[in-house]
This record gives C-alpha cells, structure tokens and sequence, in this order.
C-alpha cells in the first residue's frame, strides 16, 4: 500500500523561499558590481556629452557677446549678467560631473579664436580619474580649443 507524505507546513516554506530569494539577490548583486555597469560609470556616460554640450553653449554665447561688443568677456559670469546665457540656465557654466561640488569652467579668454590653444575645460579630475569605481571607462578631460571645437581627450597615466 502507498504511504501518505505529509505536505509541508507554510512555516517551513516561507523562511526556506526567503532564503533561496536572499541567496538569489546577493548573487545577482554581487555579479553586477564586479562584472555589471556601476551607478558612477552610467553618471560618467551621461555627464561626459553634457558636459561637452555646455561648453559648446557657453561658447556660442562668446561668439555673440563679441560679435556685439568687439571683444570676448573677461569672465564666465559676464554671460549670464548681459543676458547671453539666460538666468535660469547659468548652471551650464559649471561642469555637471559633480553637482554636488559645483566646478565652475576655466576660461582663457586671450585663447579665443586660436585653433591649437584651450579656451575652456573643467578642472583635472572631473570625469573619472578621482573616482576608482570607474573600471570601464577612462578618465578624460573635455576642452574647447580657441576655434570652437569640443573634444574629450583620454587621461593617461603621465599626465
């Protein structure tokens, strides 16, 4: 004759699904911080391109200030003050890759118009070198050389 099992109690079940689901999601977890995208990593992707973004506005505000006035400004906060970067927007003047310690943009104003100098770029270590959990990407630097171009130059390891 067949014997009978006994089902098991729901006070059994429960803990041992909450184990097997706690074991699952610390495995899960543990397998996207070494071989998964990090927080910091997705930031970087985002900040990078605006940060470009803002140095080319800021130097199209440039180009209108002197081509009203003759000459470029002799600082950053002039825009916005004149009205060539709207009040509301005057956060582009600052590299968004730390909001939280807001960096304003170096400005060499007697570089305007040179093509081989450096008009604008963030501060060292705003994109990715100070932050060690960045294991995909390198850190870079974003500059606008005198005749407008942005480029984002890899960091490397003498500089």
């Amino acid at each position: 004759m067949l014997k009978m099992r006994k089902a098991l109690k729901p006070r059994v079940i429960i803990p041992v699904l909450i184990l097997v689901l706690v074991v699952v999601l610390l495995l899960v977890l543990d397998f996207f911080l070494t071989h998964g995208t990090t927080h910091d990593e997705v930031e970087e992707r985002i900040t990078r391109p605006l940060c470009k973004h803002h140095q080319q506005l800021i130097y199209s505000a440039l180009v209108r200030y002197r081509e009203e006035n003759g000459t470029v400004p002799p600082d950053l906060q002039t825009l916005p003050q004149q009205g060539y970067i709207e009040k509301e927007k005057e956060y582009i003047l600052y590299c968004p890759a730390r909001w939280i310690n807001l960096t304003p943009y170096q400005y060499n104003p007697e570089h305007f118009g040179d093509p081989n100098k450096v008009l604008l770029y963030e501060s060292v270590e705003m994109h990715g070198k100070a932050n060690r959990r960045l294991r995909k990407l390198a850190p870079v630097t974003i500059q606008t050389m005198g005749d407008g171009r942005t480029i984002i130059q890899e960091i490397t390891k003498s500089d």
